[in-house]
């Protein structure tokens, strides 16, 4: 997960919510959160999106980072499905 201090003032069932958004946006679904989403979660879509945007906010400036290296090499391979060669979504 990302490392940053601030990201412990959200509740981890919203950062889970919020990663499932931004998975979806990534993935291109037409509908980024639906009245499923929300009766199962009880998380509106405002709330979620705001979590989303900072998440995926500290995303862009982690990919920046030159520290992880490691980690997108090992993430990039078919076995872990290439997930860091899917490009980052502006929300």
């Amino acid at each position: 997960m990302i490392l940053d201090a601030n990201i412990h003032s959200y509740q981890q069932s919203l950062l889970a919510c919020s990663s499932v958004y931004i998975a979806r946006k990534m993935t291109g679904a037409t509908e980024l959160w639906d009245d499923t989403l929300h009766y199962y979660t009880s998380y509106p879509e405002t709330k979620v999106r705001e979590c989303a945007e900072y998440v995926n906010q500290r995303l862009k400036l982690t990919r920046a980072s030159t520290t992880l290296r490691a980690i997108e090499k090992k993430y990039s391979l078919a076995k872990f499905g290439q997930v860091t060669s899917i490009p980052l979504v502006d929300l």
